[in-house]
């Protein structure tokens, strides 16, 4: 679960712990890749956090499609602009996971086109295939 607020990752790990789940908040991005490598159930860290983890470790790479990411604010974070935003970072350490992005804030006029913020229609299936599965 990425967000981009601590208080909200707080939250989210306590929501979490309160369910009954075992969950772990990443203390640094370091302890976010070590907490990844070791195949942790569920990880909640802001997305700073998963930045500066990148920095530290740029080759780590996890294949696994069993991998799902919670994105928040995803309109921001997630706007693929170029080779170095926060989207293709992400898929370059997780092209198998699968992403869902949420946010609460409405996009602006010229923010409004889904594929500009990270859909490809071209590398994934189309919505009839996904219908039909």
């Amino acid at each position: 679960l990425v967000t981009d607020r601590v208080d909200l990752d707080a939250q989210l790990r306590d929501t979490f712990r309160a369910a009954g789940k075992t969950v772990e908040q990443a203390r640094t991005g370091r302890h976010l890749i070590d907490l990844i490598k070791a195949r942790t159930d569920i990880v909640t860290t802001i997305i700073d956090k998963f930045d500066s983890g990148l920095n530290a470790d740029p080759r780590f790479r996890d294949d696994d499609t069993d991998v799902f990411l919670l994105v928040d604010e995803s309109h921001r974070s997630q706007a693929v602009k170029s080779d170095d935003s926060m989207h293709a970072r992400m898929r370059k350490v997780f092209p198998g996971g699968c992403y869902l992005g949420f946010t609460g804030t409405p996009l602006l006029k010229s923010e409004r086109s889904t594929f500009d913020l990270g859909s490809n229609p071209s590398s994934s299936p189309g919505l009839e295939s996904l219908i039909r599965s």
